[in-house]
């Protein structure tokens, strides 16, 4: 049942990924809509569900970022997983505690991001796009538009989950 709710939250968030941008001013950050399916999933559902939405949130923003497939997912899947370990200390149907995650995984998964193309691309890329300030920019983009990610995705996912899940479990 799970996946009937977080596929269609992946598929949204990858077409929203794709279509929304920004200027130079943000640095052409893109807000972390599947970062937010990612940990979205981490916050309401087992570990199982959460590695299998991270892997694929991950993918879909390699693909979309033209950046080797994997990259995000190793950075999705530890940001995720940590959420996972800490979920008991945390208001789990807080929007607010979904926001803080997203702003925390951004500052950690972007700057993985750039080091991972850093390393492979160090010789051939021009500097402009590989250097601290280009990354500070896009981070600090990245966050500021982090809130519209979890103000689309959040409320999505919980009127599919309310949608699909029988009354019982939603009592419980």
């Amino acid at each position: 049942m799970n996946v009937l709710i977080l596929l269609p939250l992946q598929i949204v968030g990858a077409f929203l990924q794709a279509g929304v941008s920004t200027g130079p001013t943000l640095g052409w950050a893109k807000p972390p809509f599947l970062l937010t399916v990612a940990l979205y999933a981490a916050l309401r559902y087992d570990v199982r569900t959460t590695a299998w939405a991270a892997v694929g949130a991950g993918l879909l923003q390699d693909a979309l970022d033209f950046v080797p497939l994997g990259v995000s997912s190793i950075g999705f899947l530890a940001i995720a997983f940590g959420s996972q370990m800490l979920r008991s200390y945390l208001f789990r149907g807080s929007g607010v505690t979904l926001l803080i995650l997203v702003v925390l995984g951004t500052g950690l998964v972007t700057p993985w991001t750039w080091a991972v193309l850093y390393w492979e691309l160090a010789e051939g890329a021009p500097s402009l796009l590989l250097s601290p300030i280009a990354l500070l920019g896009k981070i600090g983009g990245q966050v500021m538009l982090a809130p519209l990610a979890v103000i689309i995705l959040a409320p999505l996912g919980r009127l599919l989950e309310r949608m699909l899940q029988p009354r019982e479990e939603q009592a419980a």
